[in-house]
């Protein structure tokens, strides 16, 4: 592999998980869209009025007015719900401080995902003040409630020293936590930690154990960061092809240095058959993410194709985003 495969691929806050693109810039959950997109049944026991699953027939105006009227009767499922239809600025126009008033009236009925979006609004500073110390107040408070993703937050500021003072033994205690809820993130950490010996004997085996767990459920870093222990025998016996096969999984979800990395190995025919028309493409579409190293490395290669070879590799490439990246 390339000189940059380092593998350790970890955001310093990929305490969110996106909404829109391909990355690891903080946004609110991604569960959070989910409401607004499914509208999903709430179950009352406690009050007269619940608003159904909603169906073709319903328009968006009949959804939020069956939201309302259960999330003023005190459903909290309904103001959580709410909380998300301002955020996004799906169904309702956005409004950070309306969502944070849905948010806050869930929490104080014990909601945890409610408690934990607004961890994340203090954290994000969208629609209050930026506030860390907030933020895992918040969160420690969605933890007491078994919320996962409040845990693996807590993990992380604990491991960068965000709002407290840093401390590998107390991240390990949270991503261990949350892993054990299979949080993939926290599955992330604790394969970085073992990885790096942070707060723990350094065990690359064990490292490729939480990698595996949070590959298998998709994480593209957790992918990336497997191929490199396959590529370089760390914690298991050295196997490009298997190297090669995490990094194609990894690409598909748009990780740009896993697309780098493709057009490396088939240019230098490493767990693949040699193919420079691929490598081209691989490299273009690291160069279309904004990889400067893929521009280069793209330009370099094509100067020993023929115009058929490069026109072949530019059709892949179209290809490839039309398929994974619409």
């Amino acid at each position: 592999m390339s000189k940059r495969f380092v593998g350790l691929f970890f955001c310093v806050f990929a305490v969110f998980p996106l909404l829109s693109s391909v990355g690891y810039a903080c946004s609110l959950p991604s569960e959070c869209m989910s409401f607004v997109a499914e509208t999903a049944t709430i179950s009352v026991t406690t009050y007269s009025y619940a608003p159904r699953k909603k169906s073709e027939g319903d328009d968006d105006i009949t959804t939020v007015k069956n939201y309302k009227k259960a999330a003023e009767q005190g459903n909290a499922a309904a103001q959580l719900a709410l909380g998300c239809f301002y955020y996004t600025g799906r169904i309702l126009a956005q409004d950070y401080a309306k969502a944070k008033k849905w948010f806050s009236a869930a929490a104080q009925q014990g909601n945890a995902k409610a408690k934990y979006y607004l961890g994340c609004m203090y954290f994000l500073g969208n629609g209050v003040d930026q506030n860390s110390s907030s933020a895992l107040e918040w969160f420690r408070k969605a933890a007491e409630k078994c919320e996962d993703m409040a845990k693996f937050s807590i993990g992380n500021f604990y491991y960068h020293g965000e709002g407290v003072a840093q401390s590998y033994h107390d991240a390990e205690y949270w991503y261990r936590k949350a892993a054990e809820q299979e949080n993939a993130g926290a599955q992330l950490g604790l394969g970085l930690m073992y990885q790096q010996g942070h707060g723990v004997a350094q065990d690359h085996a064990k490292a490729v154990r939480w990698y595996t767990f949070s590959a298998d459920q998709g994480l593209a870093a957790a992918q990336y960061n497997l191929a490199y222990m396959y590529y370089h025998g760390l914690g298991v016996s050295s196997d490009f092809a298997e190297a090669m096969a995490w990094v194609m999984r990894a690409a598909e979800q748009g990780h740009l240095s896993a697309l780098y990395e493709l057009g490396y190995m088939y240019e230098n025919g490493e767990g693949v058959v040699e193919d420079v028309i691929r490598a081209h493409m691989f490299y273009d579409l690291s160069a279309l993410a904004g990889d400067v190293d893929g521009l280069q490395s793209r330009d370099e290669i094509a100067s020993k194709m023929s115009p058929e070879q490069i026109e072949e590799a530019q059709k892949l490439a179209r290809e490839w985003m039309e398929k994974f990246h619409q």
